[in-house]
């Protein structure tokens, strides 16, 4: 995970506008599943949070067309489209906290 680190991140002074990681996008080893985690202390106000989101899809987008950049279109479109969906899940979350 491009060097990331748990003791690192357990001794990072995490907050609402610095963190060691936002969000990342990543797979489970040995399987063919893939997910975005979004660090919920980064969401401090809507647009800042759907920007991280699409930044994470937009990772996870790339995989999903193999790097294929002359379908640049589709890419940002699928990272886009499942990024509203992941927004409605966070707000969701976020309003029960």
């Amino acid at each position: 995970m491009h060097g990331l680190n748990k003791v690192a991140c357990e001794l990072y002074d995490n907050n609402a506008q610095d963190a060691y990681f936002a969000g990342w996008c990543n797979f489970i080893p040995g399987t063919l599943h893939k997910y975005v985690f979004i660090n919920l202390t980064r969401c401090t106000d809507q647009i800042h949070t759907f920007g991280l989101i699409m930044h994470e899809l937009m990772h996870q987008s790339i995989d999903r067309f193999e790097e294929d950049l002359f379908m640049e279109e589709e890419i940002i479109t699928w990272a886009e489209l499942e990024a509203y969906e992941v927004f409605k899940i966070v707000i969701n979350n976020l309003k029960q906290i």
